[in-house]
């Protein structure tokens, strides 16, 4: 996306949703420009030069990421792709960070299939089912240690500390980011959100948190629909129904403003090292309670016409 149209974006929300709102209706166009997109991005891609990681790795180290730390990793290898570099050297190196008494947490979302020939219900298999989050998380549940939720939406995958503790009650919630999820934990405990090769604004999913943390306090109504799912938990299925977000409603989404608001609040550190994006959220609990707190308010990342409200 073009550096222009990016600064207008962020400084417009109303015109992003504007453009939502019409690619919506019109879905044709929408693919057209995700495929000119696509094509743009092979093409523009540059030579791999291992330097570009190692610059990577002192911007990192900068933001003072210290051993005991829980760091929550956004990520996509397609941004690090001109730096040289392979899953496992990333992956060790962010755990060489967080240090034996730490934690590193992937977000690690499952693409999950249908259930035998339930129609209705998705098969979630912690321990099989393919991240669609991309090769970062992918590699990462394979290594040893790793646990990966057993809750199937937004799901995250840790090593370390409090891998164990983070993920043993998340199927109490029927939402992703409720009190006893991964998420939640997260927050709690301070942890901090690294983006690396991958905006704040296309992945931060925290920026969804109100409405589930809300509950029947999230100022839209008809929010929610809800998906059931046959969930691999040790030798048995669990079937559970849980809380997902309508789709319609990305359509109201302000999302490249969400990362402006990010910056202009100090909830968001960013730089783009020769084509690499890298960021950094501070402390998760600080944005969880503004993100409440306007919440509170009928304020979110989205601008859902009123309409729509309760």
């Amino acid at each position: 996306m073009g550096k222009l149209i990016l600064f207008i974006l962020e400084r417009f929300p109303y015109l992003e949703v504007f453009i939502r709102c019409f690619l919506w209706k019109f879905p044709q166009i929408k693919q057209l420009v995700k495929d000119k997109n696509s094509h743009s991005k092979k093409n523009t891609m540059g030579r791999q030069d291992k330097e570009i990681w190692n610059k990577v790795k002192e911007k990192i180290k900068e933001f003072g990421i210290a051993k005991g730390d829980i760091v929550l990793v956004h990520s996509s290898m397609d941004g690090l792709a001109n730096a040289g570099v392979t899953p496992k050297e990333v992956i060790d190196f962010l755990l060489d960070i967080v240090g034996d008494q730490g934690t590193l947490v992937f977000a690690a979302y499952p693409k999950c299939k249908q259930y035998k020939d339930e129609k209705d219900i998705l098969y979630y298999d912690p321990k099989r089912t393919v991240s669609w989050t991309g090769l970062l998380p992918n590699v990462f549940c394979k290594y040893d240690g790793v646990v990966r939720s057993c809750f199937p939406y937004n799901t995250l995958a840790a090593k370390g500390r409090y891998a164990e503790d983070m993920m043993k009650n998340n199927l109490d919630d029927d939402a992703s980011q409720g009190k006893n999820s991964a998420w939640q934990f997260c927050i709690d405990h301070y942890a901090k959100i690294l983006y690396l090769g991958v905006s704040a604004a296309l992945s931060c999913t925290m920026m969804n948190y109100p409405e589930d943390a809300l509950g029947e306090n999230w100022y839209v109504k008809d929010w929610y629909g809800t998906q059931r799912y046959a969930i691999k938990h040790g030798d048995e299925i669990i079937f559970k129904t849980i809380k997902e977000r309508h789709p319609e409603w990305y359509r109201f989404y302000a999302m490249f403003h969400s990362e402006y608001w990010m910056i202009k609040h100090n909830f968001l550190i960013r730089d783009e090292i020769e084509g690499v994006y890298v960021g950094f959220t501070e402390n998760m609990h600080e944005l969880a309670e503004e993100l409440l707190r306007l919440g509170r308010q009928g304020k979110s990342v989205y601008r859902i016409p009123k309409k729509y409200w309760k």
